[in-house]
C-alpha cells in the first residue's frame, strides 16, 4: 500500500468533521485539557481534507501540545523523537518531551501524542531574525566606514574599526 499524499488525498480523510469526536475521546483517555487549536495540516491545501491537527493546552498541569495524526505516518513522530534523544549529543538542539502517546492504528483511524509546549521562537523565524540582525550590523559598519570624519577622514575611521 502506498503512503503518498496523492494516494491519501483520494480517500475520505475528513479530519475536519472528525476532529471534535477524536479530541473528546483523547481528553477522556489522557486527561489533556485543550485550550485552542493552533495548526491544521491540510492535504494539498484542500480545506475539506486535513491530515493532522494540533492543539495547545495542559497535561498534568503543564503547558502541552496535542497532535492528532489522521493521515497514517510512515513512522510515528514520538518514535522519531525517541530516536533523536537516543543518538543526539547536542546541548543546544532538542526536541519536546513526549508525555503521552498512542501510535496510529487502523481500527481507531488516527494516532496522537501529547508533548511539552516549548515557548519561544521557532527555528525558521530565528534564522530570519538573525539574518536581519546580521545585515543591520553590517550596514551600520558600512555607514561608519563611509562617513567622513572631521578629525581624520575615512582612512582614520577604517583603522579604528579594524
Amino acid at each position: 500500500m502506498s503512503n503518498t499524499i496523492l494516494t491519501h488525498y483520494a480517500k475520505k480523510l475528513e479530519l475536519n468533521q472528525k476532529a471534535d469526536r477524536f479530541l473528546a475521546g483523547i481528553i477522556k483517555e489522557s486527561g489533556f485539557a485543550s485550550e485552542k487549536e493552533i495548526w491544521r495540516g491540510l492535504i494539498l491545501g484542500d480545506k475539506k481534507k486535513a491530515g493532522s491537527v494540533i492543539y495547545a493546552g495542559r497535561y498534568k498541569n503543564k503547558p502541552a501540545v496535542l497532535k492528532i495524526q489522521h493521515l497514517k505516518p510512515v513512522i510515528d513522530e514520538p518514535e522519531i523523537i525517541r530516536k533523536f534523544y537516543q543518538h543526539s549529543k547536542s546541548r543546544k538542539v532538542f526536541a519536546p518531551k513526549i508525555y503521552f502517546d498512542r501510535p496510529w492504528n487502523r481500527s481507531r483511524g488516527y494516532g496522537y501524542f501529547i508533548s511539552e509546549l516549548i515557548e519561544g521562537e521557532n527555528i525558521k523565524t530565528l534564522k530570519q531574525r538573525t539574518k536581519q540582525e546580521n545585515f543591520a550590523g553590517f550596514m551600520k559598519t558600512i555607514k561608519q566606514i563611509s562617513k567622513p570624519n572631521r578629525a581624520g577622514g575615512r582612512e582614520e575611521r577604517q583603522k579604528k574599526i579594524r
